[in-house]
């Protein structure tokens, strides 16, 4: 698993009119040859590590003293296909095409956007993309950056295999 600080190639992030302060990106080679924008999608929202899950319990805990979004709830229906402007949480979806979804929100402290891309070789890359409002936002990246690491790596995973082996609850209700 790669990691780097930069926007992959071909990204929609690239076409976003915002200057991010911070981007880092991670990827791991997925096995299958078709697989579509909608699918990582769905694999980040179903594919949480269960220790993960206990860490946002506690940063939403902690961040709501703070008046920031916290809650992930409510995520609705994941029927695909999804379009821009579809809501998942607090994540809106800003745009998807046939190999990229980028998901995200603005928040008082910072604004991010998170992108999901399938590469011509089939690596799926997870993108943060992270544009600071106020001091605020650059204190909360310094604390959670260690954690967001290791749990965007676990994610990956997970999200891999899900989408390898077509284990996603979408594969046996969707119509695609």
């Amino acid at each position: 698993m790669k990691d780097h600080n930069s926007i992959p190639k071909n990204s929609l992030l690239e076409n976003i009119e915002m200057t991010f302060d911070y981007v880092d990106t991670f990827n791991i080679q997925l096995e299958r040859n078709d697989v579509q924008s909608w699918e990582p999608i769905v694999a980040f929202f179903q594919c949480s590590p269960k220790w993960a899950n206990i860490l946002f319990r506690i940063r939403n805990k902690v961040v709501k003293l703070f008046g920031l979004k916290a809650d992930l709830a409510n995520l609705g229906e994941m029927n695909p296909p999804f379009q821009k402007g579809d809501k998942f949480g607090l994540f809106n979806l800003y745009e998807i095409n046939e190999s990229e979804g980028i998901l995200g929100e603005d928040d008082f402290h910072l604004d991010f956007r998170m992108s999901l891309q399938i590469d011509e070789n089939e690596v799926l890359h997870l993108t943060t993309a992270i544009k600071f409002n106020n001091v605020l936002g650059k204190m909360y990246l310094a604390i959670i950056k260690p954690f967001h690491k290791l749990i965007v790596k676990s994610f990956l995973k997970k999200m891999a295999l899900s989408i390898d082996k077509k284990t996603l609850a979408q594969y046996r209700t969707s119509k695609i």
